[in-house]
């Protein structure tokens, strides 16, 4: 875009609630989708890892109200991190160039509270998404944290990595308790003239406070291909993970 862009953050835009995400973070995604999208600068891993990085401070602000019944809360948590559009003017022109979000899952596992957080930084068609768990950890009587237990970025399997990181993901609890087990699906994004439709993938995961453990890969699950080639609904193979 030729025209010097006035970048100005939309901090009520009805589409977004009014409280979701710190005004920093906000400012810094507002910065990082202008570069990417109208200054054509490239969307590099290193790019990729500092977003979630930025994201990781602002949980660990969140999560560091765990003494405060209602700012420890799931509802609370959840509207600080819904669905926010991230916008700038041209103008009068409003332009639209992606969204963020944070979903809060609390999870009770064999050594104490932790939550499940799945990340999405959407710029334009250019999807992004993450995992990450976080474990609390007493360190006195009266004092403790929530620290980083488990990145999804950081967990070896038998998945393009690469093209997961670069999907919409989706979180479903399977079961809590001291053995948590939960399922991630990964839809990628829609390319034009795409022939046939997205299809999901979908890894099941275990999760006891301390490690995290993929159990199970399934790289179709909405249809796939039988062995004549032909279009078959529903779950393709299935890859156990020992």
């Amino acid at each position: 875009m030729k025209r010097a862009l006035s970048i100005v953050l939309f901090l009520l835009c009805l589409s977004s609630p009014l409280h979701a995400f710190s005004d920093g973070l906000k400012k810094y995604f507002t910065h990082l989708h202008s570069k990417i999208l109208l200054k054509g600068q490239k969307w590099t891993p290193a790019e990729m890892k500092q977003a979630w990085d930025q994201f990781d401070s602002e949980i660990q602000v969140l999560l560091g109200n765990w003494e405060d019944k209602e700012k420890s809360s799931a509802n609370y948590l959840i509207t600080q991190g819904a669905w926010t559009k991230i916008q700038i003017t041209d103008h009068e022109d409003v332009i639209d160039l992606g969204a963020i979000e944070m979903k809060f899952y609390p999870l009770e596992t064999a050594t104490g509270a932790a939550w499940l957080i799945s990340l999405y930084n959407g710029m334009g068609t250019i999807p992004s998404s993450t995992f990450r768990l976080y474990k609390f950890k007493q360190v006195t009587e009266k004092s403790g944290a929530f620290i980083k237990s488990a990145l999804f970025e950081e967990i070896q399997g038998p998945w393009d990595k690469e093209q997961l990181l670069g999907s919409t993901i989706q979180i479903q609890i399977m079961r809590k308790g001291p053995l948590a087990e939960f399922t991630t699906y990964h839809m990628p994004p829609s390319h034009h003239g795409q022939a046939e439709k997205n299809n999901r993938s979908q890894i099941i995961w275990k999760y006891d406070g301390e490690k995290l453990t993929p159990t199970l890969w399934i790289p179709s699950v909405d249809w796939h291909l039988d062995k004549k080639g032909s279009v078959v609904p529903g779950r393709g193979e299935m890859i156990q993970i020992r």
